[in-house]
């Protein structure tokens, strides 16, 4: 049975993925009957996996039997791991034999890292979390008499000349971390086994081992290139989500599928709060999984429905709404919360004004579906989370063969006291260690485990094949195959990484050319182990548009069924514009309006910032970036700007819709985090629209300027240019029916329609007044005026 190795993953940017595809893996099942340490094999024994000690150390050449015949085995119980080494040596020689030095001598080493980072260049000699057990065989005990250690080791050897049997029990008391934390039986553990073979009177010692080929170093100094090993299988104790094959349907009517699932109670206050919510057990939630996500359930029994749209609030949190919070990492206790990200995620729609109150679903830009039925005062809330959504805080896909932590909070609001929040929970109650709540700290939180995922078969290779791109935007649906052909989630997670040229690439493998050059397209399986392809594609035929370069999504709020898909905060969309009706606040935050996760790339890439801002009466906006990384703010930022300064920008909106341009430079971007570009609008009174926000590199910028579309010959004409606001554009071609596009100034396209022979007629009614192209699929581009 194959296992899952977090270590590889974890420790993919430190070391090699050669190294770490070197290194063996292995999976130690948990017994019932302990084995007795006393060097006979117990039937118990039969039940073990079996691996070779058949590597040799660097060039040594140890003369231990064919491979096979020199073996280890393991064993867990919930106090410690039992382990054979059954030896078939040629000559027994140890060291009692000379008095020498017993690591020169016939004798068994065994290593262990039970860090989660395993990649650190320590070693057995370096203490911190690694561990050496490597007694030696005594003459008056090599009759399997055990020898009890003061770290509580236990351990005898049997010799038959010149084979010999070694067999230990290391307590998980011995196994501490380098913070001195118990050994997390959910994750991998380093480990390898030297048998050290010497020769009468061969005056040199001789190692095989099971993993570490000695390419870093030898276990001693260095363990890098160990292998690991799992405790398998892992218990289901409890909090067991259950796999469905029906999905049920995100509406907020409890399917009957929801039968199947267990059912956990929402009854905890937390702290010292008084929510009423009914007895227990008439407020819980239930979940169900599938390969694509996992399904939760939340049903309310309330005395009264106060959501925070009856109160006119913008502090949802203080109002009737359930929150639901995962930990995906690893290791689970890192003081970590759901505000804080990092592998940690909150789930977190609010109740609408009553529109979606009827079980209609909403999709989020990140996948998640939810849908609420309120039947006043009790309510439904109905979830659906991709699993592509819960990576963990190195990007890895979750483990489902592993525990999440977990907790669901429903808020009680109540009309008599507004502003006022009573919370129960499923699990954090903010009494325990922590004393926190699940939103900034979910160390008190309890785990759940998937149902069946224990003997998941990983993917061994992923193959990619490449391919050429040489349209304009052109697409090229990538395909993939996988060994073994019987691996349990045959899904892969695409990416894209950007060389000579840029494209984009979607979650189902189809990838949009943008500028001319080489890509290199990844294919990661999504089991959580650590196979991944890769394949080049090449681009060509690119025109290079300022939409295409640009970080901002959703710049001039065309997406989405309201336009604000991509962005956060108030507001409506209408002619193109987004407006704010600001309402003075005490504080600037209080209102605020921004897109997360900007793909900055480093502390020296100078950045332009443009949009377009209007207001009903002259008003001061600030503009700042946040960086979120440990939930802290403000900290990433230079600016020469003829704005208010370095950390926010305080921009003069008045009555007249004027460009606005600021320069960035990120000088104190802190490593692996994301900006958000944010617009405070608290603090002002009146109206306040926005349009066409950019945010560019400036060397991207310079892309314009050799693109094919400003030198692409004319092979059309366009009249009457300028056109009225009621005239029709017409363009005349010198092809037929070809593809015929509308953009403007800033590069993005507005109208596309196909040619009627050789004309093509345009509505422009809709159009502002100012510059804009016409452009065929050819490259060739026409400038106009309205």
């Amino acid at each position: 049975m194959k296992r899952k190795i977090f270590t590889l993953l974890l420790c993919g940017f430190m070391g090699t993925m050669v190294m770490a595809q070197e290194a063996r893996t292995g999976g130690v099942k948990k017994t019932a009957t302990a084995p007795v340490v006393d060097g006979v094999i117990d039937d118990v024994w039969a039940t073990a996996n079996t691996y070779s000690i058949d590597i040799p150390f660097l060039t040594e050449t140890p003369t231990l039997g064919d491979p096979g015949t020199t073996t280890w085995k393991a064993l867990w119980t919930d106090d410690g791991v039992y382990i054979l080494l059954t030896v078939n040596d040629d000559v027994w020689y140890p060291s009692y034999a000379t008095g020498g030095n017993s690591w020169e001598y016939d004798k068994p080493e065994i290593y262990f890292d039970v860090n989660a980072e395993k990649v650190d260049a320590g070693g057995a000699s370096g203490g911190n979390g690694h561990y050496q057990v490597a007694p030696a065989a005594e003459l008056d005990k090599i009759d399997g008499t055990p020898t009890t250690g003061t770290d509580g080791v236990v351990y005898a050897f049997k010799v038959a000349d010149p084979a010999w049997v070694a067999e230990y029990f290391i307590p998980f008391s011995k196994l501490l971390d380098k913070a001195g934390n118990d050994l997390d039986i959910f994750s991998p553990i380093g480990f390898d086994v030297t048998i050290i073979d010497r020769d009468a009177p061969d005056p040199g010692r001789m190692r095989a081992n099971w993993s570490n080929l000695g390419a870093i170093n030898e276990s001693w100094n260095n363990m890098d290139g160990c292998g690991t090993v799992t405790l398998d299988p892992i218990p289901l104790e409890g909090n067991v989500i259950k796999k469905t094959a029906a999905a049920p349907v995100i509406d907020g009517v409890v399917d009957a599928i929801w039968s199947t699932s267990n059912v956990f109670n929402i009854d905890k206050p937390f702290k010292a709060e008084t929510p009423t919510l009914g007895e227990s057990g008439t407020t819980t939630w239930k979940a169900l999984w599938s390969d694509d996500g996992l399904y939760i359930l939340v049903q309310v029994n309330d005395d009264e429905f106060y959501p925070a749209y009856m109160n006119n609030a913008t502090a949802t949190w203080n109002y009737d709404m359930p929150e639901i919070y995962f930990d995906v990492n690893p290791v689970k206790n890192d003081g970590v919360g759901g505000g804080g990200g990092k592998g940690h995620y909150q789930v977190v729609p609010t109740f609408g004004d009553g529109s979606k109150n009827d079980g209609t679903p909403t999709t989020g830009t990140d996948g998640i579906i939810n849908a609420f039925k309120v039947t006043a005062p009790t309510y439904v809330g109905e979830y659906f989370i991709p699993w592509t959504k819960l990576v963990d805080q190195a990007g890895v896909d979750f483990d489902k063969s592993t525990p999440m932590g977990f907790d669901v909070t429903v808020i009680d609001g109540e009309s008599a006291v507004p502003g006022v929040r009573q919370r129960a929970v499923w699990s954090n109650d903010g009494n325990g260690p922590s004393s926190n709540e699940s939103w900034a700290n979910m160390d008190d939180c309890a785990t759940i485990v998937f149902e069946g995922t224990q003997d998941a078969v990983l993917v061994d290779v992923v193959s990619l094949a490449g391919g050429t791109i040489t349209a304009d935007n052109g697409t090229l649906q990538m395909t993939y195959t996988i060994q073994p052909s019987n691996a349990s989630n045959k899904k892969v997670k695409w990416t894209v990484e950007n060389g000579t040229g840029r494209a984009t690439i979607n979650a189902d493998g189809l990838l949009t050319a943008l500028i001319d050059g080489n890509v290199t397209v990844k294919g990661a399986a999504r089991d959580g182990g650590y196979a991944e392809g890769t394949a080049v594609v090449t681009i060509s035929g690119q025109i290079v548009k300022l939409d295409e370069i640009s970080m901002i999504k959703n710049g001039n709020f065309e997406l989405g069924t309201d336009g604000k898909e991509s962005w956060g905060g108030p507001g409506t969309v209408e002619d193109g514009w987004y407006n704010f009706e600001c309402t003075p606040k005490v504080y600037i935050w209080d209102t605020m309006f921004g897109q997360p996760n900007l793909p900055v790339a480093d502390a020296t890439t100078p950045y332009t910032v443009k949009f377009k801002a209007v207001a009903s009466s002259d008003m001061l906006v600030p503009m700042l970036f946040e960086d979120r990384l440990n939930g802290s703010n403000n900290k990433a930022l230079t600016s020469i700007s003829p704005y208010r300064g370095a950390d926010r920008w305080d921009i003069p909106v008045t009555t007249e819709a004027k460009w606005f341009e600021v320069d960035v430079i990120f000088s104190a971007l802190l490593a692996g985090s994301a900006m958000e570009l944010n617009f405070q609008v608290g603090m002002n009174d009146g109206t306040l629209s926005l349009d066409s926000i950019q945010m560019f590199a400036d060397a991207d910028k310079a892309l314009l300027s050799t693109s094919a579309q400003l030198i692409a010959a004319n092979t059309m004409k366009v009249y009457p240019n300028p056109v009225g606001s009621y005239n029709e554009l017409t363009v005349s071609l010198t092809a037929i029916n070809a593809k015929v596009s509308i953009y403007n100034a800033m590069g993005q396209k507005l109208i596309e329609k196909t040619a009627i022979g050789n004309i093509a007629k345009f509505d422009v009614t809709s159009l502002r007044k100012g510059m804009y192209f016409v452009r065929l699929d050819n490259g060739t581009v026409q400038k106009f005026v309205r």
